[in-house]
């Protein structure tokens, strides 16, 4: 972006320690608006009309007020979940929030669109990412996605302990995304689950696979 000071969307939850690095390091080179429209409040205004063929969007979290166009750059994060709202009426305006910001984002030609949720949604399901990634030449680690505990202490001991569970969603949850797994292990709580087991790649312990 050549704008000396370009506005950056960034949607995330208010707790998302990600979205915090990221907006830490625009700042000095970018206006950060972050939103989370599963946790709007109610000083919040949304103004959009679709006129003459185009849509004319302008979001005011506070006191000024940003057009969205071709100009904004979106970081869409893990804005909260519309589920984790105990009432149903919250549960509701989330869902209603995110729909709609989602809508007028994606309306737009944006300059920049990083985590496009639809990109996102076609890369979540495991198995079709493997088989992709093996089919264009990616060494892919042995993998197995399995609910019997037997078998996946088997497949740990053929590993010799080098393996991680990870999780397939992004639920709100807490459950650790990757964690290693060891034959001494109870995993009794794999039945019921299906649960995606992989070998390590070496002794990494943060990698992204």
């Amino acid at each position: 972006m050549t704008d000396p000071h370009p506005t950056v969307v960034v949607v995330a939850a208010e707790t998302d320690r990600t979205a915090e690095l990221v907006v830490s390091q625009l700042d000095g080179h970018a206006t950060v608006l972050r939103l989370d429209p599963g946790r709007l409040d109610r000083e919040f205004q949304a103004t959009a009309r679709f006129h003459a063929g185009r849509w004319r969007s302008r979001l005011r979290p506070r006191e000024r007020a940003v057009p969205v166009d071709e100009h904004r750059a979106v970081y869409w994060r893990k804005p909260t979940h519309p589920d984790t709202h105990p009432d149903p009426d919250e549960r509701w305006r989330a869902d209603e929030n995110t729909t709609a910001l989602l809508g007028l984002l994606k309306a737009q030609s944006l300059r920049v669109w990083v985590n496009d949720p639809n990109a996102v949604n076609a890369a979540r399901l495991k198995p079709a990412q493997l088989a992709a990634a093996a089919r264009v030449g990616f060494a892919v680690p042995d993998t197995m996605l399995i609910s019997d505990p037997v078998a996946a202490r088997a497949f740990i001991e053929e590993h010799d302990d080098l393996v991680v569970v990870k999780a397939l969603t992004h639920r709100h949850t807490t459950f650790v995304p990757t964690t290693r797994r060891r034959r001494t292990d109870d995993l009794s709580a794999i039945a019921g689950t299906i649960h995606c087991l992989q070998a390590l790649v070496g002794e990494r312990r943060f990698d992204a696979r």
